[in-house]
């Protein structure tokens, strides 16, 4: 459907599996010490601080 709404996909936009859960849990190390966790749908009450 999307390349029948827009055009072939440009490969160089799309990550496989194993890259997106590498960038996932890099992302997921920054957010979790401060409250933003199980990325983005839970969060500590409050402010939490970074350490």
């Amino acid at each position: 459907m999307y390349r029948a709404a827009w055009r072939p996909m440009d490969a160089r936009y799309w990550f496989g599996k194993e890259e997106t859960a590498k960038r996932r849990t890099a992302v997921m190390a920054k957010y979790e010490p401060v409250g933003i966790l199980d990325g983005g749908r839970r969060f500590v009450p409050g402010f939490a601080t970074a350490s």
